[in-house]
């Protein structure tokens, strides 16, 4: 099932009224994805589902000031919630109007008679001043809004007061339990009359004004139950809660607003708003979210006295194994849908290049495909293995990926982008290779490596399934940061070789991943030999799998040469049909007096064939299929034990070129 069925499946769950039989509040969906993901797409399409159903908001955390608090997120919530919906009807919201419009200013220094009287004559009288006032406060906010975002809070907030001044007397008036809500609300102890404690929330404006927030938000959520309590004359039931939809909530306005929700929560269990947020930065100590595949709202509940929010990882990778034919093939949405008009499925090779050099990131699917067309957009044209280096709209591809989805554009890489490189550059993200990175360039601000590791969506952290699998890098992010590197010495400041060298050099006793940067920097010759001297000390099982985490690899230019085969003769350094011999005049076949077997017994065509084959980029039309197989059945014929073993590997690469034609 694919993360967008079953997060509609979720959603459907959590807006249903009757799932907690009313005792616990919906959770805090809180999604994270990388940038271009489609989880803007997944907002519009649950906003669509809520329209005729139950009152909805749509949000956009980074239109609102970084600086007014959660205020402009609660009243926008309050506004968008009060549009009448069909077979709904209209919900009010009595009780935050009121803290809001007596919070509009402090009161007056006069004698407490005469705030009282103040506080009454602004909950009840004198609207064009109330519309004054909001002319003020949205000329204050907008002042700090980003540019755009200004005009978009200006009418957020001019729509809002219309509504609310319009019915203000009657709603206020008629709505007593509104007013009698504020004797208990600022948890200072009961006050005397609903009046005095609205006096002591007007003076907080000034000396506490996060309380004053704070209290405004509970307000709102106070409506809400209200709204839902069961009426004599409604016709119609309910039974779905009110949604709000937030896209780039990670703004500090947006986390103090889900901040006062959950702690609201913790006090009144029961209220019915469901929130969904999307974020393209993980929060702090959200690296082990649920994948959104394996979530579960019962097991959510049953965590529910220690989590609000519900963290959900966005499916970011679907990684393919160099192998993998049509039965293994299972195309997400977007996947499907940007295939469906740009290649034949025919063009198998295509297919599962495109897979797997973009982990079927939707924008990374996007901008492949656009690179792939030929001039009339009719098949796809050119060697796709240089497929980074072709420019879409007038820029290369691996800087379009680098700069505008990972972050390298921008502000927070400034400090860390080499030290990123290094990362990405690693065998994965985990501990001990952050600790390598930072040991061979060592960064000005540690802490800012440390926070983009845990914080970025593009570094992926095991899941429940595979938890002893070490965080990596977005198969995307990592093949357009080693493509750029590769064909641009000075990045950054950076040398291809010279990063794979110092990796190499920090890396201890950890043989494998010496090899495995020896590799990457091209000794291939050198890395041979270090894993025949390996046969001799490993069973074959564990023997193969450290040769395919070694010739994992990254290939600093899979295009180096007109095809993959003449790559891997330039990678190897020999002739690749001279090493592709099994024959009794190879060799490595000789024996020694005592009838053991002299020479090498791994090739570098062996190496250098698997390190492109596994690169994304390196043999997407499976030109080097029969190659590894010849290599690894010569193989089985030089090894002294488990040569079974090696022929069926042997068997699977040589069915490997035919699964995709």
């Amino acid at each position: 099932m694919t993360d967008e069925r079953r997060f509609t499946e979720l959603f459907a769950e959590a807006v249903d009224r009757n799932r907690f039989q009313g005792k616990l509040a919906p959770p805090i969906l809180s999604l994270c994805g990388t940038p271009g993901a489609g989880l803007e797409v997944l907002l519009k399409d649950l906003s669509e589902t809520m329209s005729q159903r139950a009152p909805w908001a749509r949000l956009r955390g980074d239109n609102f000031p970084v600086d007014r608090g959660s205020l402009p997120v609660t009243l926008s919530v309050a506004n968008k919630l009060s549009r009448p919906i069909p077979k709904f009807g209209e919900l009010a919201t009595p009780r935050f109007l009121l803290g809001f419009l007596v919070t509009r200013a402090p009161l007056p220094d006069h004698t407490e008679g005469q705030r009282r009287t103040e506080v009454i004559r602004r909950t009840l009288n004198d609207r064009r001043q109330y519309r004054d006032w909001i002319q003020l406060l949205v000329k204050a906010l907008t002042e700090t809004a980003t540019v755009g975002a200004g005009d978009r809070l200006g009418d957020l907030f001019a729509f809002a007061t219309d509504a609310a001044f319009v019915s203000a007397n009657t709603a206020l008036e008629e709505h007593a339990p509104a007013r009698q809500w504020y004797k208990t609300a600022l948890g200072r102890g009961d006050h005397l009359d609903p009046t005095s404690a609205l006096v002591d929330l007007s003076d907080q404006v000034t000396t506490d004004p996060e309380t004053v927030d704070r209290v405004l938000c509970r307000a709102l959520l106070a409506d809400l139950r209200a709204a839902y309590r069961p009426q004599p004359l409604r016709f119609f039931a309910r039974n779905t809660c009110c949604a709000v939809l937030i896209g780039g909530a990670d703004s500090p306005a947006v986390q103090t607003f889900l901040a006062t929700v959950a702690q609201e929560r913790e006090h009144i269990p029961w209220d019915p708003l469901a929130i969904v947020t999307t974020a393209t930065r993980r929060e702090p100590g959200a690296t082990a979210a649920t994948r959104v595949s394996g979530a579960s709202l019962t097991d959510w509940a049953l965590r529910r006295p220690l989590q609000a929010r519900y963290h959900l990882a966005w499916e970011q990778s679907a990684p393919v194994d160099p192998f993998d034919g049509p039965a293994d093939f299972r195309p997400g949405p977007a996947f499907a849908e940007a295939l469906a008009p740009s290649l034949h499925r025919a063009e198998r090779e295509m297919v599962t290049m495109v897979r797997r050099a973009t982990g079927e990131h939707p924008k990374g699917i996007d901008l492949v495909l656009r690179g792939l067309h030929d001039e009339d957009r009719r098949g796809y044209s050119g060697d796709p293995r240089d497929i980074l280096t072709r420019d879409v709209d007038g820029k290369p591809l691996d800087e379009i990926i680098t700069d505008e989805l990972v972050g390298f554009g921008g502000d927070r890489m400034r400090d860390i982008g080499a030290q990123v490189v290094y990362l990405a550059m690693a065998r994965d993200a985990g501990d001990t290779n952050l600790n390598r990175v930072i040991r061979s360039a060592p960064p000005d601000e540690p802490d800012h490596l440390l926070a983009f590791r845990d914080r970025s969506p593009w570094v992926e952290f095991p899941n429940a399934g595979k938890p002893d699998r070490p965080p990596a890098l977005h198969p995307l992010a990592r093949r357009a940061i080693a493509h750029r590197l590769g064909r641009h010495a000075g990045w950054l400041n950076l040398v291809w070789a010279g990063v794979h060298n110092r990796l190499g050099a920090v890396a201890g006793d950890d043989r494998m991943t010496r090899l495995y940067h020896d590799l990457a920097a091209g000794r291939v010759g050198h890395v041979a030999g270090a894993l025949d001297r390996a046969l001799d000390e490993l069973d074959m099982p564990q023997w193969f799998d450290a040769l395919r985490q070694v010739t994992s690899a990254p290939v600093r230019d899979p295009a180096a040469e007109h095809s993959a085969e003449a790559n891997c003769t330039l990678l190897a350094g020999d002739r690749v049909t001279s090493e592709s011999r099994a024959d009794g005049g190879d060799p490595r076949q000789q024996r020694d007096s005592e009838g053991r077997r002299t020479g090498s017994r791994v090739t570098p065509t062996l190496v250098a064939a698997l390190q492109l084959h596994t690169d994304p980029l390196g043999d997407p039309c499976h030109q080097l299929c029969a190659l590894i197989a010849r290599e690894l059945r010569g193989l089985s014929g030089r090894v002294d034990h488990d040569a079974v073993f090696v022929l069926r590997r042997a068997a699977e690469f040589g069915d490997c070129s035919t699964r995709w034609r």
